[in-house]
């Protein structure tokens, strides 16, 4: 059978010139003492710092990560770092591998994200560290490195809520400085809830109940609070003749907390306010 001869039409047809992403232009990057020879289009894709690099002209015929000979140095991440981000960028056998979900992954991922602008990939790394239970203290140090503005006033109202019981005065001095501090101390005494007894003097009640009408002859009530002073205490009686229990008295004790949630969220975004206003800068989250 003789061998199949193509048309002169389709020897003579110029093949279509596809998109980068099906192919490929590598790119070569030194860090440490490791290179790395990975596909150029996920780093102009996702961080505007490499597509400004790789738009500028170059005098030299060889571009710098053209070869392994001149390859592109990366000297503010760590070989772990830069892995981390790569799987990340191009998993491989996504369904047979999956991408390491460590928190410290993430957190090396975060932070190149950052510092080179992937927006994208940096969102995603927020998305994964938040479902890995960061401490508070550790959030607030991540919040602060990587400008995640949510994630700071989280972590002081956390803190705030829960103080006491969790973090330190020591942990917090060295965190946020002495006089921040100080200043979320005083926020965790006036937001904390109180508890106590108190006791009601009251005019003897009467029963409501019509068929009733019983007076009764108790005015002094004995109460327990423990709460957030938004709701007052009701007290209550059971009549001793028809066992009907009625509201006898509301008590106010919200002098015992006199700051709540929304009101605490407003102290603390005044008190990092500079440091909330340079993260918003960043266009971070």
């Amino acid at each position: 059978m003789p061998s199949p001869t193509p048309s002169p039409t389709t020897s003579e047809a110029k093949p279509e010139t596809v998109s980068e992403d099906h192919r490929w232009s590598l790119v070569t990057f030194k860090v440490e003492d490791k290179l790395y020879r990975v596909p150029r289009h996920g780093f102009t894709d996702f961080s505007s710092v490499f597509e400004t690099m790789f738009s500028l002209p170059q005098a030299d015929t060889t571009q710098e990560g053209d070869t392994d000979e001149a390859p592109i140095v990366l000297p503010s991440c760590t070989k772990v770092e830069f892995e981390s981000l790569l799987r990340v960028m191009y998993p491989t056998a996504p369904r047979v591998r999956q991408v390491d979900g460590s928190k410290e992954h993430w957190v090396h991922v975060l932070k190149l994200a950052t510092l080179w602008d992937m927006q994208e990939i940096q969102e995603t790394a927020i998305a994964e560290l938040e479902g890995l239970n960061l401490g508070q203290i550790e959030k607030i140090r991540l919040a602060k490195e990587y400008w995640v503005s949510d994630w700071l006033v989280e972590g002081l109202t956390d803190i705030v809520q829960t103080w006491g019981t969790s973090t330190t005065l020591d942990e917090l001095g060295r965190e946020l400085g002495w006089e921040a501090a100080a200043r979320l101390v005083d926020l965790a005494v006036q937001f904390k809830p109180m508890k106590g007894k108190g006791t009601a003097q009251l005019p003897a009640p009467i029963c409501p109940e019509k068929t009733c009408n019983k007076r009764h002859s108790l005015s002094s009530f004995a109460f327990e609070f423990e709460g957030d002073g938004i709701d007052p205490l009701r007290l209550t009686e059971t009549c001793t003749s028809c066992t009907k229990e009625f509201p006898v008295a509301d008590i106010e004790i919200s002098s015992a907390c006199p700051m709540g949630e929304e009101k605490l969220s407003e102290e603390i975004k005044v008190l990092f306010g500079e440091e909330l206003k340079s993260m918003e800068l960043h266009d971070i989250v």
